[in-house]
């Protein structure tokens, strides 16, 4: 559960000093509009309870607020979403199988974005 649920997952890497992008768990649209002027364009919005990158969006100005919200919402069983900060740079994914405690890693990609 802690891996899949961003919130959790976001909370116990705060809790353990793991660095991670800053986050903010949104209930509403008003939620959003409170907190975001924090965070500086670009930010990402994503579901707290989907993987695979499902409703995740990137909001690059203030005029997609709205339906980014609404696009991101629109994944989220839990009815919430998570306000990231956007980190610059490239991105590292691993994949992995644990088997009776043990991690077997299963691959290693970088992701290219255009």
């Amino acid at each position: 559960e802690m891996a899949s649920i961003k919130d959790v997952r976001s909370k116990a890497f705060e809790g353990a000093g793991v660095p991670s992008p800053k986050f903010r768990v949104i209930k509403t649209y008003d939620d959003l509009l409170c907190s975001f002027p924090e965070f500086g364009f670009p930010f990402i919005l994503k579901p707290i309870d989907q993987s695979s990158s499902k409703g995740v969006i990137i909001v690059e100005k203030e005029e997609d607020l709205e339906s980014s919200y609404q696009y991101a919402s629109s994944f989220s069983n839990a009815g919430k979403i998570i306000l990231n900060e956007y980190l610059f740079g490239t991105e590292h994914s691993t994949e992995g199988l644990m088997v009776n405690g043990k991690l077997y890693l299963t691959a290693i990609s970088d992701r290219i974005f255009n």
